[in-house]
């Protein structure tokens, strides 16, 4: 599917221009429904690490015409919110390779996209004893689900409304025929990297609360969120798992003491 680069104007001397990629056409699954009313981006953060959730972002835009002119609205609506928050470029690239403070004023850009109803945000999360028991692919499906279902119910709609874009391997509940996964999505399509950026945040977050639990302290999960850094693994052998690690993971670090 062809796509199409739109460099924005303003100029931000400390990066280097960022493209932003639009779609000249619908995505290759022929849209079902007549009148698609959301253009839903999907990702998932938290896969690999050793401790804490896995979590996924969903982001919704008004779907206006088909993909391309739903990311120009949206643009468009958020042109002052983006000289507002420092962003002079709209990003199309996975959450991690974004420092920290760059994903906070990406946040905070989010909550006003809120506030102006150009588009809104979904974060779920299954637990590291959920992962252990169900598994990471099965949390993650959940996830999806559980978050479409909920928008569903929240806005009146039906699953022919809405035009789903995914990461990686990802798929949305089959009853969702309107779908397409893109190997690296989060580089290329917005809606999905804005998924990403917001999912990421969100955990980062949580295992930054966690670290302030005496409990969890010794973890040092402020710096590393879980993610099997050798200092975590070091510190996992020196005093065990907490309830915040997934087992199934952690089988070949071995206490010693």
């Amino acid at each position: 599917m062809t796509l199409m680069a739109k460099q924005m104007i303003v100029k931000r001397p400390a990066q280097k221009p960022v493209q932003i990629r639009a779609r000249k056409s619908t995505p290759k699954n022929t849209l079902k429904s007549h009148k698609p009313k959301w253009l839903v981006g999907i990702d998932e953060v938290g896969r690999g690490p050793l401790a804490g959730p896995v979590g996924v972002g969903i982001c919704f835009m008004p779907f206006v015409k088909n993909v391309s002119n739903s990311y120009k609205e949206f643009l468009k609506k958020n042109k002052e919110n983006l000289k507002k928050h420092k962003l002079s470029y709209v990003y199309e690239k996975d959450s991690k390779k974004l420092s920290s403070a760059l994903r906070e004023s990406w946040s905070r850009f989010f909550k006003d996209a809120e506030l102006g109803s150009s588009a809104s945000f979904i974060y779920l999360s299954k637990t590291a004893r959920q992962i252990d028991n169900q598994g990471i692919s099965m949390c993650i499906k959940s996830c999806i689900g559980d978050g479409l279902q909920k928008h569903m119910r929240d806005t009146g709609s039906t699953e022919s409304e809405y035009c789903i874009l995914l990461d990686g391997g990802l798929k949305a509940p089959a009853d969702f025929e309107n779908q397409e996964t893109f190997t690296k999505g989060d580089e290329k399509e917005m809606v999905i990297s804005f998924a990403s950026i917001y999912a990421k945040v969100k955990r980062d977050l949580n295992m930054a609360k966690c670290a302030n639990n005496p409990e969890y302290g010794k973890y040092g999960f402020e710096k590393h969120k879980g993610y099997g850094t050798e200092s975590h693994r070091r510190l996992i052998s020196q005093h065990g798992l907490s309830d915040l690690h997934r087992e199934s993971y952690c089988r070949n670090i071995r206490k010693s003491i």
